[in-house]
């Protein structure tokens, strides 16, 4: 019956914020133990409806605190939170908000110049034209347009 189901939980705003941080400059930073107390620590202090999860891959100098929370004013103020209780030496990652879509515009950008590359070798058997060099030419000069645009900067 399937007026008898509950929802376990309700979520009235989930739009996470995440908070990147490189540990490769220290090794204490690299141990996932600290980050997984930290996290501990502040989900209990926060309680509620909020919560801050840990992503974190042993071996990779990155990880992520993603913070969800009920409303956008309890996520800013647990964010603070974190930010201040983040160790002195964690470095924060900026993130380009439109990296996602560039990422998918290079993609396909390399894809096109593949696609391409494959035609003039099959078809050319050897022979280079003029034509074939400017097509290539302008899909190179957009892969690299696009790849510019993507950017990994430190706060």
């Amino acid at each position: 019956d399937a007026s008898a189901l509950a929802p376990s939980a309700v979520f009235d705003y989930r739009h996470p914020r995440t908070i990147n941080i490189d540990v490769s400059g220290s090794i204490g930073l690299q141990d996932g133990r600290i980050w997984k107390d930290l996290v501990s620590r502040l989900n209990n202090q926060i309680g509620m409806s909020s919560f801050i999860d840990l992503y974190f891959v042993k071996g990779d100098p990155t990880l992520k605190l993603v913070i969800f929370a009920s409303t956008p004013a309890e996520r800013a103020s647990i964010t603070n939170l974190v930010l201040q209780n983040l160790p002195e030496n964690a470095k924060l990652i900026e993130q380009d908000p439109n990296e996602a879509k560039n990422v998918k515009a290079l993609l396909v950008s390399l894809k096109n110049e593949a696609e391409a590359f494959q035609k003039h070798r099959t078809m050319s058997k050897g022979k280079v034209s003029s034509e074939m060099r400017k097509e290539m030419s302008s899909l190179q000069a957009s892969t690299d347009g696009i790849a510019s645009t993507i950017k990994r900067g430190w706060v």
